[in-house]
């Protein structure tokens, strides 16, 4: 929090915000089309939140969305695909917001080899602005002044992510025994008492 102090200096401190009010709705979904060869994934969070302090109430309202278009070749186990994430999200705070974490488009790849024990994915941040910002930041405003700062993330256009992995072992194969199990059920006996 910031408070006025005497002489015009403020005063930072961690107070407890009084009342804070989360409400929205998430969910997800996915469709599998073409005997499951192609997927359409999906996940969103629509918000507001406040926050009461001191009398003044702020709010914010915002959502977050990741949709995955898959492609799977079950033959040579290949998944490829188009990934739109809006992870920018406005985090609140009781005298403004923190706007963090990234908007993206990605083309990627994923391919097994040596009998499934290396995987290979090669991914293409996508140089779109189509529903994509590249500004993370905050805002406060205390009644007394406000401030906005925003910070430049388009180095994430262009980038080429590499991810290898390699298993050692192929892990412990489980098996599992059922048994049948014979009960006997007892008559009932009918009595008064």
């Amino acid at each position: 929090m910031v408070n006025p102090g005497e002489g015009g200096i403020f005063i930072f401190s961690y107070d407890n915000v009084g009342r804070f009010d989360s409400r929205g709705i998430k969910g997800d979904f996915t469709i599998p089309l073409f005997k499951q060869s192609l997927i359409i994934k999906s996940d969103f969070d629509f918000y507001r939140h406040s926050i009461t302090y001191q009398e003044k109430i702020n709010i914010v309202k915002d959502f977050s969305l990741n949709s995955q278009l898959l492609y799977i070749n079950k033959k040579y186990h290949t998944v490829g695909g188009l990934l739109y994430q809006k992870g920018l999200r406005k985090m609140i705070n009781a005298q403004g917001y923190d706007y963090g974490n990234n908007d993206f488009w990605m083309v990627f790849i994923q391919q097994p080899f040596l009998k499934q024990r290396l995987t290979v994915m090669m991914g293409y941040i996508l140089p779109l602005d189509i529903a994509a910002r590249y500004t993370q930041g905050n805002y406060t405003d205390t009644g007394l002044y406000t401030t906005s700062n925003q910070y430049d993330i388009s180095m994430l256009k262009n980038m080429l992510l590499v991810n290898i992995v390699y298993r050692f072992n192929q892990g412990k194969s489980v098996r599992s025994i059922e048994k049948e199990v014979k009960k006997d059920v007892e008559r009932e006996s009918r009595k008064i008492f």
